[in-house]
């Protein structure tokens, strides 16, 4: 996602007419937008790098876990804040409502994250075991899900 935001960033900058009246304060947001795209992009890859070497079928060890969590953080709030921009500049071309309830719905993402992380703990989100059914011959089994199903 950091590089296409990234990318209309730097499309934007490329073809933001330059007789604006803010244009310089314009360019300047985009290219701190960009700046942050580019740095949520580096965390991002510093997770990939970190865990290279880690088993798959194990939980990372202590120091790699709490490292790659902090840089998951850092690149995640990076993210956000490249995203923040953009609706700042929104407001700077005229635009207040639309840029702040951008803004406003940009600071809702991290209480969603941590929502959803809770329900998916919580065991909210599986689906519900489905109880053994009697079948044609009195036998007691469990379901079996299959791509093909018969039609009687």
């Amino acid at each position: 996602m950091d590089v296409f935001a990234r990318a209309i960033c730097m499309g934007s900058l490329a073809t933001f007419p330059p007789g604006y009246q803010s244009a310089a304060y314009i360019y300047h947001l985009l290219a701190i937008a960009s700046l942050l795209f580019v740095a949520s992009l580096f965390f991002a890859f510093g997770i990939l790098y970190l865990m290279r070497n880690e088993v798959r079928d194990r939980a990372p060890s202590r120091r790699r876990r709490l490292t790659g969590t902090l840089q998951y953080f850092v690149a995640f709030m990076l993210m956000l804040a490249g995203f923040v921009v953009p609706n700042v500049i929104i407001i700077a071309i005229g635009e207040p409502l639309v840029g702040y309830f951008g803004i406003a719905l940009i600071g809702s993402v991290p209480f969603w994250v941590i929502f959803m992380a809770q329900d998916d703990r919580s065991g909210w989100l599986e689906d519900e075991e489905e109880q053994p059914s009697l079948g044609e011959t009195g036998e007691l089994h469990s379901p079996t899900f299959s791509s093909v199903t018969k039609l009687r």
